[in-house]
């Protein structure tokens, strides 16, 4: 029966680099690790011995999934976890807080039992154990799905050696949990068990960086099932694997084949931050099942969703998703209202979005589901981010576009893996106009058409059809971003600079610059700018079209500072990027393992005016520069010149990708080294001999 689990299906990616510290085997079991048996040796342990720099390390984890047979409930998914972690330093102390998220709906709960844990200590040559208290154990809703348990391990401190064990019990077998193959810490031992009964077909995902090699065997066990009139689903179908069947309420014996996955590991990696990374978890080395179908014995296959067509068709069908979009009533005199005859499909569309926008505001909850449904959202004026942009579907159908949902993943819930619902929690609306898609998110708060809030910038999503067709759009912005930011100044024979700013924000340049600017005080944002231009004194600040989201921002402001050049004997010194080049570069590391997350293509472009003081003349600048990333990924240029005592300069810095694979990074590295360099050369200016 090995043969059920699809194992030749790996999304992985297995990078040609030498894990000399990882190994796999089961060398590691001559440590015990029972429960509550910490060795002296853990607790004198003050340093990782591969990783110097952990604040803690994952001594041992174990997660273990399998199958209890009730006659009641059918088969139940059991999950015991098991981890035992050393602190290092005050950086992991972190790790004494734990929290586990609990699955609730349709009248179906996930439970969290058997919670254990205990804090080792060891002082004058004693360990001593401090107990979690059940009274230190909370319980939280989250929303109508989602609970949370979490705990604090008690008196934790830079030593100490903390332990905890818990049961979860889940009727949703088609939901399996994630095996973490990989911490942010490093492990020194990580054991993932998975067993599932003969009738569960599941398929396995394997994800990350590190190579896996499962262990993939079969058991076969006796479960016991009162004859008679069994309540469970398949049960009835398990009896007739018996051949003598008796018609009393004995117990009878059914043999029951265990499909078995069993992966070991040793000496595990942390999962390092870097900086420019969409979701570290993307990478993060993972096992994921997949419920492909179900067959009791004697019976025909039941298929989960056997592709993109299944689940489309499903979505339509269901009346927390199709059939909202159908529902027009509620909003019908208000869109009518905002309609005029022989205006333009942008203008129309521009319309409709603001109408969705100013109707309902988001409350936070991300679903693939309505709640409380469209026509209730309405009313209160509050909604999921389904409900809204199933709404704005609706509405743009109804005033004449061929308008359709889409399916989304944000970014830190990650990216789905094959074609089925679990992996996304988000819906958008989209609108096929001139043969292009333009993809709408009315729950943000400042974006516009086209233009989507940056949590939901991940990947790709499912645009979906009524007739059961669908299709992959890219989330990833194409269209280039761009800063346009022009300065006029003029330097002092002081060495003082006054001077004019005028800074352009273009699509998701202006909505950067809205999430920063609206979302707090405008005195704080002249913080910020006085931070941006280096510390020049910023007055007369204007900001124009801040609240029409479909257009661009433009700021301008005059700006003074004395520190920005250096006077030495009859000379002045200055870097004419000084205001607004950069100051280190963005990418110090030697290597790196994940994709570059830019976000959005984007574009920098400064123009600089500069006027030299009165009898003075340039003595020295910086020459020309142009240098290109390959594959047409992106471009730096420099152009500076000067006539009649006014330097012009032009600087543009163009990235064309806003994902970019990691094999390009020693490239982009020394690329942005260059642009440091330059910007950080210096105008040499002379005093006129009289």
């Amino acid at each position: 029966h090995i043969g059920l689990f699809d194992t030749q299906i790996y999304t992985m990616k297995i990078y040609l680099f030498i894990l000399s510290i990882f190994l796999f085997g089961f060398t590691a079991n001559a440590q015990n690790f029972k429960y509550g048996k910490v060795s002296q040796d853990e607790l004198e342990e003050f340093s990782h011995p591969i990783d110097s720099t952990a604040g803690a390390a994952v001594l041992y984890h174990s997660s273990i999934t399998k199958f209890r047979y009730d006659e009641r409930k059918g088969f139940v998914m059991e999950t015991y976890v098991h981890t035992r972690i050393k602190i290092y330093s005050e950086t992991g102390l972190e790790w004494a807080n734990h929290s586990i998220l609990v699955r609730e709906t349709e009248g179906l709960k996930e439970k969290v039992s058997s919670i254990r844990g205990v804090t080792f200590l060891y002082a004058n040559g004693v360990i001593i154990d401090v107990k979690l208290k059940k009274t230190n154990v909370i319980e939280e809703s989250l929303n109508q799905y989602w609970n949370k348990v979490s705990f604090t391990m008690p008196d934790v401190r830079v030593g100490s050696v903390i332990e905890y064990k818990y049961i979860i019990s889940s009727p949703f077998y088609w939901k399996v949990p994630v095996f973490d193959l990989q911490f942010d810490i490093p492990a020194k031992v990580i054991n993932n068990y998975f067993e599932s009964p003969e009738y569960f077909n599941y398929k396995m995902n394997i994800t990350g960086t590190l190579p896996i090699k499962p262990e993939l065997r079969a058991r076969v066990e006796n479960i016991a099932i009162s004859n008679g009139k069994p309540k469970a689903r398949g049960t009835t179908d398990l009896l007739s694997k018996q051949s003598n069947t008796k018609t009393d309420y004995t117990k009878i014996q059914v043999p029951v084949t265990y499909n078995v996955i069993d992966i070991e590991l040793e000496n595990v990696p942390a999962l390092k931050r870097e900086s420019f990374v969409d979701n570290l978890n993307n990478y993060r080395s993972q096992i994921r099942f997949e419920l492909k179908y179900i067959q009791y014995p004697n019976k025909p296959a039941q298929y989960e969703n056997s592709g993109w067509d299944d689940v489309t068709k499903n979505l339509y069908e269901s009346t927390k998703f199709g059939w909202e979009i159908a529902k027009v009533s509620y909003y019908e005199s208000d869109l009518v209202a905002i309609l005029t005859e022989g205006e333009s499909k942008e203008i129309r569309l521009a319309n409709v979005f603001q109408l969705a926008k100013n109707s309902v505001k988001w409350n936070g909850f991300t679903s693939i589901y309505t709640n409380i449904g469209v026509k209730q959202a309405y009313k209160t004026g509050k909604g999921n981010v389904v409900e809204i942009n199933l709404m704005l579907t609706s509405m743009l159908k109804t005033a004449g576009f061929e308008a359709y949902p889409v399916l989304a993943s944000t970014v830190n819930n990650g990216k789905p893996a094959t074609p089925t619902t679990e992996g996304f929690n988000y819906v958008l609306a989209s609108v096929v106009l001139g043969g292009k898609v333009i993809l709408l998110d009315a729950s943000g708060n400042f974006n516009g058409v086209n233009t989507l809030p940056f949590r939901i910038l991940n990947w790709q999503g499912r645009l979906l059809k009524p007739n059961g067709t669908s299709v992959n759009v890219g989330l990833y912005p194409q269209k280039i971003a761009s800063k346009i930011s022009s300065l006029s100044y003029e330097v002092f024979p002081s060495g003082s600079i006054k001077g004019r700013a005028r800074f352009q924000h273009n699509s998701y340049r202006a909505l950067e610059f809205r999430n920063r600017y609206l979302r707090d005080t405008e005195e704080k944002y002249l913080n910020y700018l006085e931070d941006e231009v280096k510390g020049a004194n910023v007055s007369n600040y204007q900001v124009d079209d801040l609240l029409k989201y479909n257009e661009s921002i433009i700021e301008t402001f005059h700006f003074e500072a004395k520190n920005q050049t250096i006077i030495s004997g009859d000379s002045i010194i200055l870097e004419p990027m000084s205001f607004l080049g950069l100051n280190e570069n963005l990418f110090r590391k030697d290597d790196r393992k994940y994709p570059l997350y830019f976000k959005y293509p984007f574009k920098n472009r400064v123009t600089i005016s500069l006027n030299l003081p009165k009898g003075y003349s340039v003595k020295s600048m910086p020459e020309n520069m142009a240098v290109n990333l390959p594959d047409n990924l992106g471009s730096y240029t420099f152009y500076i010149s000067e006539k009649d005592g006014i330097v012009s300069l032009m600087v543009s810095l163009k990235v064309k990708e806003a994902l970019i694979a990691a094999s390009y990074y020693s490239v982009i590295r020394e690329f942005y080294q260059k642009i440091l360099a330059q910007e950080q050369l210096a105008i040499v200016l002379v005093k006129d001999s009289e």
